[in-house]
């Protein structure tokens, strides 16, 4: 008996720090309830593309030790995004590894930030509302670009129904819009101070420790959070599913950052990380997701990292005459299926099929002859 133990907890935890835990799912799908719990935890884990629930526990237990209210609306919008596709029907398999849960806990995230004041129900029926509206979305953007371009509708959902639901929010008495919000003009000629600094109008400076800070909030922005301690934890829950993934993730952030002062974007913007979890979330998903792992991959994953940085600022320039503080992961959004549907027309570029990712990690997907 006892050895049966210790083998069961051996393949745990080969499978904990090797991949998607598959053979947990399996147990777990025998109870209804365990099956869901692990369904919202791989749901967190997919907003870094692993589908492995204790790198979303890691997470979730950061946010929620970090910010008690993060945590909370996260738990909200994953597990009734979660809920809402188990009712409407949809693809058991893509409910299971979390496709539907990410973007129901990225707009409870975003919440946070948008609207005011924490641990206010009206604040937590918006989450609510959202993240079931984010489960609408996937489903219909996946009818058209999954089976069109071959590419998910990554974190599209979250960004149009934020954006959608903080347009309307400005027109209702009650819509407990947070500071951040405020309608502004574009201002062309307006100077930029492309100095590292935490508050938009604060005295700020350069410095290799403010460099490395803002890269690590390129990680932890992954959930909205601009601290350097949860940018580590959140980099450590992503190494214990896939390496290859977390070293994408800082390689991404590190591109986007650093070009981002080369440009001269807006310092404060930059050092919150909004800047970096672009460039992360760019480089995993071209360097070890959508196109095939290998060299090749990641050089193209970072420069359009690094590229991302500047359609982050055009973003940022057009969603703040809506109030938006900023343009959330838009750029990335719109970066990743560009590059995906190159892999169409040229041969240089060797896209993996979507249906080979579902529960595995990029280490998985690399063969010998796949390396540049």
């Amino acid at each position: 008996m006892s050895d049966a133990r210790e083998m069961t907890w051996e393949s745990f935890t080969k499978e904990a720090v090797t991949g998607t835990m598959p053979e947990l799912m399996a147990r777990l799908d025998r109870h209804r309830s365990l099956s869901f719990a692990d369904s919202c935890l791989r749901g967190v884990g997919m907003v870094g593309f692993l589908s492995n629930p204790l790198t979303g526990l890691i997470m979730l237990a950061a946010m929620c030790y970090f910010s008690p209210w993060l945590g909370a609306t996260v738990s909200v919008g994953v597990a009734v995004s979660t809920a809402t596709a188990l009712l409407l029907g949809l693809d058991q398999t893509d409910i299971r590894i979390g496709l539907y849960g990410y973007n129901g806990a990225l707009a409870g995230a975003g919440i946070t930030v948008l609207l005011a004041p924490e641990w206010d129900l009206g604040v937590l029926g918006y989450v609510v509302g959202a993240a079931a509206a984010t489960t609408f979305v996937m489903a219909a953007l996946m009818c058209f670009m999954t089976r069109t371009w071959g590419v998910r509708p990554l974190a599209l959902p979250m960004n149009a129904v934020l954006m959608v639901l903080v347009v309307g929010l400005q027109q209702a008495k009650n819509g407990r819009l947070g500071p951040y919000i405020h309608p502004v003009n574009p201002s062309p000629g307006a100077k930029v101070d492309p100095t590292l600094r935490e508050l938009p109008l604060g005295p700020g400076h350069d410095s290799v420790v403010q460099l490395v800070q803002a890269i690590l909030h390129g990680i932890s922005q992954l959930f909205f959070l601009d601290s350097t301690p949860a940018g580590i934890v959140f980099l450590v829950a992503l190494a214990l599913c896939s390496r290859f993934t977390a070293a994408l993730a800082l390689l991404g952030s590190a591109s986007a950052v650093i070009a981002s002062k080369l440009i001269g974007l807006d310092g404060f913007l930059v050092y919150l990380g909004i800047a970096g979890v672009n460039g992360a979330l760019v480089c995993i998903a071209i360097g070890g997701f959508f196109l095939t792992p290998s060299l090749r991959s990641v050089i193209l994953g970072t420069l359009a990292a690094a590229g991302s940085s500047v359609v982050f600022g055009a973003c940022n320039a057009a969603v703040r005459v809506f109030g938006l503080p900023s343009s959330l992961s838009l750029s990335y959004c719109l970066i990743v299926p560009i590059i995906v549907v190159l892999k169409e027309m040229t041969p240089r570029i060797r896209g993996t099929e979507l249906a080979a990712t579902k529960g595995t990690v990029p280490e998985r997907r690399v063969t010998v002859k796949q390396h540049y």
